[in-house]
């Protein structure tokens, strides 16, 4: 009895980062025009593309799957998957994510074949800006397959890179362990004061490892939502390499008080005008360090400090973090912040009624200077 092979699933990453401040584009972008390309000449065949309904909401973006079909030699049918974000459904100009997966349905069709599909996917792919991370899927299937034909050069390769990506995850899970004895350490109570006790602080919990996802573009850091903590920041500071960053943005990663701290007293962003640390579990511990540590941060000019602290369930930020006004004065003041002119945060209210709009406040510096504090008032949902 023959035995139909089993689907093929690739996975590729886009190289050309996406910049994007507020809500405008201001980098080049990969077009789905360019996928459509791509993947024609790669299958030798014509390409149908399939979207699905828009689901968001006007507030925040909308996004929908976008699947690319084509049918090549030996009825290899190839479909790309890619994620596009909108502004509304009626946008003129999407953004594609910057993951693709690709499924080779192809039951019948001869190993060879197979591979010879992937292989001109992953070129004409690259010159459009993606590389192939399909290691990091673990394909076993494939790799099955390969050796089944004899092919070990293909085996081996595969098998090289599927180890790489299960160590990577076992070094992973040690510095997990390793941090969670860390943040145990730091998370003792502190020796008993005669006159009070101090008021414990809130770190972010860790639920997994950290493996920053980093783009460099144009002067702009970006590490993606959720992918460093403080640990993780380190490494990325002591590599001296993105020294030439005008914009810092770590939005989402939970780097906490400890990591702010650590990227004061790094001197790791001397050209640094813009730095965002929305949603990091930022409290007035950190932004003390920020505005009595800060080394080499004299062009800094612009600050996002995220939401201000949480004023119950419906208002402010949603964890026990957030930096209250008494921090911000601190740092609008602070002679290490020398080029300091705006601070900002947010303040969401989660109930029918709450307020929306801008409220502004304008400190004076010693030197004469002002800096303009900021709080956005929005209503979710």
């Amino acid at each position: 009895m023959h035995m139909q092979a089993p689907d093929w699933y690739l996975y590729f990453r886009q190289t050309r980062p996406t910049v994007i401040e507020g809500f405008a584009l201001t980098s080049e972008p990969i077009l789905l025009a360019e996928y459509v390309q791509a993947l024609a000449a790669a299958a030798r065949a014509p390409v149908t593309t399939t979207a699905a309904s828009y689901s968001g909401n006007p507030r925040d973006f909308y996004s929908r799957e976008v699947t690319l079909t084509a049918t090549c030699e030996e009825r290899i049918q190839v479909e790309l998957r890619a994620q596009q974000s909108a502004l509304g459904p009626d946008d003129p100009a999407p953004i594609l994510g910057d993951t693709l997966q690709v499924v080779l349905r192809a039951p019948q069709a001869s190993y060879a074949a197979k591979l010879a599909t992937w292989c001109a996917l992953r070129d004409e792919l690259a010159k459009v800006g993606c590389v192939d991370r399909t290691a990091e899927l673990k394909p076993t299937a494939i790799l099955d397959e390969a050796r089944a034909a004899g092919d070990a050069e293909t085996a081996t390769r595969l098998a090289g890179e599927i180890a790489a990506v299960q160590e990577a995850e076992r070094a992973r899970a040690a510095h997990i362990e390793s941090l969670r004895a860390e943040r145990a350490e730091l998370a003792a109570p502190a020796p008993a004061q005669p006159a009070k006790q101090a008021a414990p602080v809130a770190r972010p919990s860790v639920a997994r490892g950290f493996e920053p996802r980093v783009t460099f573009h144009g002067g702009v850091l970006e590490v993606a939502y959720g992918t460093a903590d403080a640990a993780a920041l380190r490494a990325l500071l002591e590599g001296g390499a993105y020294r030439d960053a005008t914009k810092v943005v770590l939005v989402g990663s939970p780097i906490g008080d400890a990591g702010v701290a650590l990227l004061a007293r790094s001197g790791a962003f001397p050209r640094a005008r813009e730095l965002h640390l929305g949603a990091t579990g930022l409290t007035d511990r950190g932004a003390r360090a920020l505005a009595r540590q800060a080394v080499g941060l004299d062009n800094l000019e612009r600050l996002d400090l995220g939401e201000v602290p949480g004023e119950g369930n419906p208002i402010g930020a949603r964890a026990n973090s957030g930096v209250s006004d008494a921090g911000v004065d601190e740092i609008a003041r602070s002679p290490r912040l020398p080029a300091l002119r705006r601070i900002e945060r947010g303040k969401e209210h989660r109930f029918p009624g709450g307020r929306e709009g801008r409220e502004l406040v304008e400190i004076s510096r010693a030197d004469g200077r002002i800096v303009e504090s900021s709080i956005y008032h929005s209503i979710w949902p």
